[in-house]
């Protein structure tokens, strides 16, 4: 198909889209999201039209600050790595 791009990534692939042609993109999760933000950040001025089968949008998660992991869990996770990783 002329104009089909496979694969957003990487996001340079992009650069073929003619700045103010309309844009179909197959998925509205992460890639979807993805596709619509590396358009815009390149200054895309037509339309960008994410569809899927069930139209729903990536959950927002909240920033979590970072918590510094455990001793015992840094212990168990090095023991589980030296037996071999079976148990990771």
């Amino acid at each position: 198909l002329p104009g089909f791009i496979p694969s957003p990534y990487p996001s340079g692939r992009l650069a073929a889209v003619p700045p103010d042609a309309a844009v179909g993109v197959i998925g509205t999760r992460l890639s979807g999201i993805d596709t619509a933000l590396a358009l815009h950040g390149r200054g895309h001025r037509g339309a960008i039209h994410l569809v899927s089968r069930d139209g729903l949008l990536p959950s927002v998660r909240a920033p979590r600050s970072p918590r510094p992991l455990s001793p015992g869990f840094v212990k168990g996770v090095r023991v589980a790595y030296a037996r071999g990783g079976q148990d990771l």
